[in-house]
């Protein structure tokens, strides 16, 4: 069989050239058909290029020829083709055709069940292949540790570290010593990796970037850190990868000065220009420093940028808080001409949510919808149902769910949550038995909020029905949420002997559990079981800020102004606790409930400006309310004063400027 000119062609260059002027398949004259090292050639190239179209007509031609089952290098590369585009099913298919299964065959599949997140179906897959008496080779193992630190496997992974160990295959290979540092950092047994990685004849890049990685995604910063210094001491230099883990430490640190350090690091290596990643990084790094200005001017300056950049530094401004920039840079990006993703969908319909802009997120909506992005993400799908719950449009929410092709616990814990925020505790129940006649187990989440509608229309049977449910899932030890959420619910229905036997039940009480069943007496008047309740718990040390703006407010139903003075002092002196703005409005409030304008008025002049402004304005109410005309101009006159005093302020610092 004659060799086309082609076939050299396809030798020269491994990527895309591979694919231009190669022969086709339906050539009618002999001479032309390519032979069994071409066909080879464009199959890796088409591996290369993830071309499944021009992948499949070789295929065809390949079966014509019944090579694909003689010929076990044919069909590995058919494997290795299929698995690499991501075709998992067809790359089993032709493996399970063929007459020779081999190591590479069932290492090609492996490696695509790895590459595309099939750490389960790798796991299976080489359970097999060792039940057919086919050995696995250094590659095979690679591909198996990371499997297993994908999961996490833990014991599997020792199981494959023993074999890999009697057959001395460490000492030979980095690539796989690194491969078992890795999986063990990802499973967190950090010291195992760390025994690991000193015992490597060799210790690479990629070994060293594994052990910082694993540092860094256990939470254990200060050891990342260590870990850099001694690389750069002692090891290989520190690649891209290397220091966006580090960088992903620094964040998790806070700490801005390690920050602007790795930062100076990477310009001066010159990293930012060679890749997204890491400039990346730096603007998140930046952001959960809450260094916004810094973060925004890098984002600016970056070289290069995609589409995560502008998702990070969205997300960076809707986590924090800052909706409105997040809406701003979301609509420059469009104006740029970058098409958005799920996740930067995700993340803006939740800052519509947050800041209620239906009209915004109906926007987004239509967006997704013309993108037919709906049904092939449920993360989208779950944030447009939360979007509309949180916009007062629990029905639209509904109409969204009903949209989704496989609603998941998210779905439903986002559609109940929006019915009960909004009020609708009925439907909220009534979506609750739905979800678990569809075989979902309500999570914490979804308990807190079926809780809470039960407070809110008085479901007391279901609410003890719920209350058990969670006992017998042992779940109110490890949830702050789910405990005031079950104390909320006891006193809404008005069953407070029982709220407070609860509270006294609980293997575990904090703060805003006490906050609860506090907050739950003001509510219902009884001011004076709040503060006895808070007495008979105060030496278990929790309370806080929150805990005395409730006995305050106890108070001042109550018309206790001794009582409330007493307290409001105390905070600082006995409890090490500093009033707010609300305690301070609290007292002048509670004073001019009692009658005590003059105690009012003395306090109000021992505070700060701003304070002082707001509680003046709260002393003119009361003195309006009650008839008392004389301190009513006196108030009116201190606000007045105020804002004299604001604006002549305000005057000297622009002149000064």
């Amino acid at each position: 069989m004659i060799r086309t000119p082609a076939k050299a062609a396809g030798q020269r260059c491994p990527q895309k050239e591979q694919l231009v002027g190669l022969p086709t398949v339906s050539t009618s004259t002999n001479q032309d058909i390519p032979d069994e090292v071409t066909l080879v050639s464009i199959l890796r190239a088409c591996a290369i290029l993830k071309d499944t179209i021009r992948g499949r007509k070789i295929h065809t031609e390949i079966c014509k020829r019944g090579l694909h089952i003689s010929n076990v290098f044919i069909g590995n590369t058919l494997v290795n083709m299929y698995a690499k585009c991501g075709a998992l099913q067809e790359a089993r298919q032709v493996l399970n055709e063929l007459l020779h299964q081999d190591t590479v065959s069932w290492t090609a599949l492996i490696a695509g069940y790895c590459q595309y997140g099939y750490a389960e179906e790798a796991l299976v897959a080489f359970e097999e292949m060792q039940g057919m008496n086919i050995y696995p080779n250094a590659l095979t193992f690679t591909c198996i540790l990371k499997a297993c630190g994908m999961l996490p496997a833990q014991e599997k992974g020792q199981e494959i570290h023993i074999e890999i160990a009697r057959h001395g295959m460490l000492e030979r290979d980095v690539v796989l010593g690194s491969a078992l540092v890795d999986m063990y950092a990802k499973c967190g047994a950090l010291a195992k990796a760390q025994e690991v990685f000193k015992g490597l004849p060799v210790c690479n890049v990629v070994s060293w970037t594994s052990l910082i990685a694993g540092y860094c995604q256990y939470g254990c910063a200060d050891e990342a850190l260590a870990c850099l210094r001694q690389m750069e001491q002692y090891g290989p230099p520190p690649n891209e990868t290397t220091f966006t883990c580090i960088l992903n430490a620094c964040a998790s640190m806070g700490s801005i000065t390690k920050s602007q350090q790795m930062h100076g690091k990477i310009v001066k290596l010159g990293f930012l220009t060679n890749t997204c990643e890491l400039g990346n990084a730096l603007v998140d790094m930046y952001i959960k420093c809450g260094v916004f200005s810094k973060a925004q001017q890098l984002f600016n300056d970056l070289p290069i940028k995609d589409i995560v950049s502008w998702t990070t530094l969205i997300t960076g401004y809707g986590q924090h808080g800052y909706i409105e920039e997040a809406l701003q840079i979301f609509d420059q990006m469009k104006r740029e001409g970058i098409s958005s993703n799920a996740v930067t969908l995700t993340c803006i319909l939740n800052a519509c949510g947050n800041t209620q802009a239906a009209q915004k997120g109906k926007g987004i909506h239509a967006e997704i919808i013309k993108g037919g992005l709906l049904k092939a993400n449920i993360m989208l799908g779950n944030a447009l149902v939360d979007m509309y719950a949180k916009c007062a449009s629990p029905i639209k929410a509904q109409q969204v769910f009903n949209e989704l092709s496989s609603p998941n616990l998210v779905s439903w814990t986002s559609l109940i949550a929006g019915y009960c925020q909004n009020g609708y505790g009925e439907e909220a129940l009534y979506f609750f038995q739905r979800m678990k006649e569809d075989g979902f187990s309500p999570d914490i989440v979804t308990l807190a909020c079926i809780l809470r509608a039960c407070g809110c229309i008085g479901a007391a049977e279901k609410g003890r029905e719920i209350h058990a449910e969670i006992i017998r899932a042992g779940l109110l030890l490890n949830s702050s949420i789910l405990r005031s959420s079950l104390l909320d619910m006891y006193i809404k229905i008005g069953a407070l002997a029982r709220a407070r036997e609860v509270y006294s039940e609980l293997q575990y009480r904090d703060v805003v559990s006490m906050n609860a069943l506090i907050a739950g007496y003001c509510q219902q008047g009884l001011g004076e079981k709040a503060i006895e309740c808070f007495e008979k718990f105060k030496h278990e040390g929790y309370y806080d800020a929150v805990t005395f703006l409730c006995l305050l407010k106890a108070f001042g139903r109550m018309g206790a102004a001794g009582m409330g003075q007493t307290y409001y002092e105390a905070m600082t002196t006995n409890y090490g606790i500093f009033p707010t703005i609300e305690h301070h409005i609290c007292m002048v409030d509670l004073f001019c409930r009692s009658g005590y304008f003059h105690k009012a008025l003395a306090l109000i002049q021992t505070l700060p400006h701003f304070d002082y402004n707001q509680s003046c304005f709260v002393l003119l109410g009361a003195c309006q309310r009650l008839g008392n005309t004389n301190l009513a101009r006196l108030a009116f006159q201190c606000v007045s004063g105020f804002h004299e005093l604001l604006s002549c302020s305000l005057s000297q610092r622009s002149t000064s400027i």
